[in-house]
């Protein structure tokens, strides 16, 4: 009998089982036609000029991709006014992640946050052998005193989702400066602005300053901005983003798997142009005025209210649309 499983890492068993979904023709033909609401798809879809240059590039599928993906990067690099060395493309900003908690992480190492934040934090810590520490919200949104607090000596990284993923909630400019001065020097601030497109939008709205993050990385403070094509772009299926930060940001790529991109991401074709949505931006997103539901205004794509597990409403819900526990309710996204 194989002794695979007794050969498996304390980290990899750590981390538990995940638990297959029903694969059944009737239990897939039932997923194919909900209404999935939780991941924050753009129901746009990608532009039409973003299509046609996907598929200009599918007759060089025999040949592997550019892994350092540099027509995209010297393009961003270019975008942002950064040194294209401060500029690393991934497989998603999931991709980024991960290869900063391996190359900043280890056992007895820990990353902090806060709770009902993006639920691959957890994950890319546990993957690095680390702990992830997980502050209590306070009115719904994020405690950043509490957030310092938790800090040890210990501590490389702290992650702060700005607009929260899926609260919704953000932390305007001068804020992120104030935590950010407080901070002590042996710990990286991981900036995930994966809705960046869509808060800057709001901001402008409401006249109020949204976002600074790239002045950190040009002062070359220990800052790390993430952003990605997935969501105004609506490119999720591609699975491109990117980290902007130090320097040495591109040697990291040498810890990311080899070929992570495909030949239609790295293309030069297809990045002679920055690619972008119709109608990529949102209204504001309201909650049910329910006994479960209190009705409020967000500031992203995603309302994340707390509801009881079993109650009526959701049972009726789960019988139309995809609606996902884990993080203190249900997770329903509006685009």
């Amino acid at each position: 009998m194989s002794r695979f499983f007794d050969l498996v890492s304390k980290t990899a068993r750590d981390m538990g089982a995940t638990k297959a979904h029903n694969t059944t023709p009737a239990a897939l033909e039932r997923r194919s036609r909900l209404i999935k609401l939780d991941s924050n798809e753009n129901p746009f879809g990608p532009s039409a000029r973003a299509v046609d240059a996907m598929k200009s590039t599918l007759g060089a599928a025999n040949s592997y991709p550019d892994d350092d993906c540099s027509p995209l990067r010297l393009k961003l690099a270019a975008h942002h006014g950064l040194p294209p060395d401060q500029v690393l493309v991934t497989a998603g900003s999931t991709g980024m992640l991960s290869l900063l908690c391996q190359t900043l992480l280890a056992p007895g190492l820990n990353a902090v946050t806060s709770e009902r934040s993006f639920i691959v934090y957890s994950m890319a810590v546990q993957a690095a052998g680390a702990h992830l520490v997980e502050v209590p919200m306070r009115d719904d949104g994020f405690d950043l005193e509490a957030i310092l607090a938790a800090i040890d000596p210990n501590t490389r990284i702290v992650f702060l989702a700005n607009p929260n993923n899926p609260t919704g909630t953000m932390l305007e400019a001068d804020v992120v400066e104030g935590f950010l001065e407080r901070l002590p020097g042996h710990v990286v601030l991981v900036l995930d602005e994966a809705y960046y497109e869509f808060a800057l939008h709001f901001a402008a709205l409401r006249k109020i300053t949204y976002s600074n993050s790239l002045d950190y990385v040009r002062q070359g403070a220990s800052v790390v901005v993430l952003r990605t094509f997935s969501k105004a772009h609506g490119l999720a299926g591609l699975r491109v983003g990117y980290g902007l930060g130090p320097s040495p940001c591109r040697r990291w790529r040498r810890r990311r798997p080899w070929l992570r991109l495909t030949t239609i991401c790295t293309s030069s074709a297809w990045w002679k142009t920055m690619p972008c949505s119709r109608e990529c931006l949102p209204r504001d997103c309201w909650g049910w005025d329910t006994g479960w539901f209190r009705r409020r205004r967000t500031s992203c794509t995603a309302i994340c209210e707390k509801m009881p597990r079993r109650s009526p409403i959701a049972c009726r819900m789960k019988a139309w649309l995809y609606v996902r526990w884990g993080i203190g309710g249900h997770r329903i996204a509006f685009g």
